[in-house]
């Protein structure tokens, strides 16, 4: 999980560019995820999709033994995401996303979405 910068706003998901279709499955539900609950914060947070990079820390190459993906959870040099990143109910809530996408991810690509935690 990082922040990114560069002048954009919002949510990217990475996967290996020869990453396995389970992969880019589970980078999609951790994103929506995470999304979803970004939302809950601030209406209209930019999803921006999940992108294909040649990043060693997912590359499959040197992590061949389980999916790896990488989250930018927004852009630290905007200060309408630095806003909410400096939110310690909205870190909580973006990481319950996650592990809600985690879960869903694990019961399959056919399963319905449905959020885990101990308030929910």
């Amino acid at each position: 999980v990082h922040s990114d910068a560069g002048g954009g706003t919002g949510t990217t998901a990475f996967v290996a560019v020869d990453a396995q279709k389970s992969t880019v499955r589970l980078a999609n539900n951790v994103r929506n995820g995470l999304v979803t609950q970004a939302r809950t914060h601030r209406e209209g947070w930019a999803d921006r999709g999940t992108r294909y990079a040649a990043f060693a820390e997912i590359s499959r190459q040197y992590n061949p033994e389980m999916p790896a993906m990488l989250v930018e959870v927004g852009f630290h040099d905007n200060p309408n995401d630095v806003h909410y990143l400096n939110q310690a109910q909205f870190m909580t809530d973006i990481a319950s996303g996650m592990a809600d996408g985690i879960a869903h991810w694990r019961a399959g690509e056919d399963a319905p979405f449905s959020p885990v935690g101990p308030d929910r």
